[in-house]
């Protein structure tokens, strides 16, 4: 088919969208003359209205079928004749909208009205995790208050449905076992580094653009999520960023996400899906509601408190990433939990040092000077002048760094 006459000067994009358009409309009309057997008297008119160009023509298969039906033929296809004289008509239509109508005039030739987006209940709920193997990436857009976040919880029941581990930094309200909350960088890499190596998980990170969107590409935060996400893979698992501006998706997660869910008010989802495992794009209704416990007004903010690049520096060639990581974490922990831990040196005190200086040995100047009367007339060796820091105050936060 030519690409219609008066539309010189536009874009190449503008043919091609009437070429697919006339594709799509010569489709139906086939899928439609395909059943011609099956067609009733009210179909035989619609298709007349649409697909018949020429008053004449189609005047003429209006007076064919209403005398048909009149004498008592019981359908359109007790007229001989009647269905190879409208694939003619039809296709000679085509030609006519071509040179006339063009695009306004393929838009009437409607030969399946559009009765609004079909239910999700038609649907099997596995096409939402199909894609979600290892190193998959799906994004889940939509205004404030149309249901993303809803939408991210029940791809994480599938999941979970499905025998997989499913991780969200989506606050729960009670407890439920069906996915764990990781509220930070870290506590998301001990989670999957506690998992079976055979178990395969799957991680919702809900208000991304908190803390990871394209208008703050050039900061270390966000540069270190990309790595992160480059690495997704061989750390056996997917994820799903949930962001409310498309524009603001990183380019990374831009150009990885397969998997894409658009919600247009509660219930109301876009799903486009391009692989590996389902091609699939619809819009559909009745999307459920989840039944996971989540807190809709908690602020999701996932606090990236992990040197993303030392971590990866130090899983690099190990034999075993997962337990890797967890001596890693437990290295960088010790130091915090000696001193939490530490205690009052004086016998039978035994209160917690935690405020005083990290040199501290006692809880107080006269625990101090007690221990040091009973080791002096006990003959142990103490110091004239033992250090006097025990009075210094100092926070965790200014110990740790």
């Amino acid at each position: 088919m030519s690409i219609p006459t008066g539309y010189d000067g536009f874009d190449d994009s503008l043919g091609r969208a009437v070429m697919l358009t006339a594709t799509e409309r010569m489709t139906q009309a086939l899928e439609i003359l395909h059943r011609f057997n099956q067609l009733s008297w009210e179909d035989i008119d619609d298709l007349i209205t649409v697909g018949v160009w020429q008053e004449d023509r189609a005047k003429q298969f209006f007076a064919m079928a209403h005398k048909a039906r009149d004498s008592g033929a019981k359908a359109p296809s007790a007229i001989v004749n009647f269905e190879v004289e409208l694939r003619m008509a039809i296709a000679n239509s085509f030609h006519a909208v071509d040179h006339a109508g063009g695009i306004s005039g393929l838009g009437s030739m409607v030969f399946i009205p559009d009765r609004g987006p079909r239910s999700f209940r038609i649907y099997n709920p596995t096409i939402l995790t199909a894609n979600f193997h290892e190193g998959n990436f799906g994004r889940i857009g939509g205004l404030p208050g149309k249901g993303k976040t809803n939408t991210g919880c029940v791809i994480l029941e599938q999941w979970h449905k499905e025998g997989n581990v499913a991780i969200a930094n989506i606050a729960k309200k009670g407890d439920d076992p069906r996915y764990i909350f990781a509220r930070s960088a870290k506590e998301f890499f001990i989670a999957i580094a506690n998992l079976e190596e055979k178990l395969r998980w799957l991680f919702v990170l809900d208000e991304a653009g908190l803390m990871y969107s394209k208008p703050d590409q050039a900061t270390r935060r966000v540069k270190d999520l990309d790595k992160l996400m480059r690495v997704i893979r061989k750390l056996h698992g997917s994820i799903i960023l949930i962001e409310q501006r498309p524009e603001s998706v990183p380019n990374i997660i831009q150009e990885f996400a397969s998997s894409i869910f658009y919600c247009e008010k509660p219930g109301t989802v876009s799903i486009e899906l391009k692989g590996p495992s389902l091609a699939f794009r619809d819009r559909v209704k009745d999307f459920p509601k989840t039944s996971l416990p989540f807190d809709t007004y908690d602020i999701a903010y996932w606090n990236i408190d992990v040197d993303i690049n030392k971590l990866f520096s130090v899983m690099s060639g190990s034999d075993d990433p997962k337990k890797t990581i967890r001596e890693y974490f437990e290295q960088e922990q010790a130091p915090t939990q000696a001193y939490l831990e530490k205690t009052c040196k004086r016998a039978g005190c035994g209160k917690s040092l935690v405020g005083l200086h990290p040199a501290a040995k006692y809880c107080s100047q006269g625990c101090r000077q007690m221990d040091y009367e009973l080791r002096r007339r006990m003959g142990i060796p103490v110091s004239n002048n033992p250090p006097a820091v025990e009075d210094k105050k100092e926070s965790l936060d200014e110990f740790l760094q």
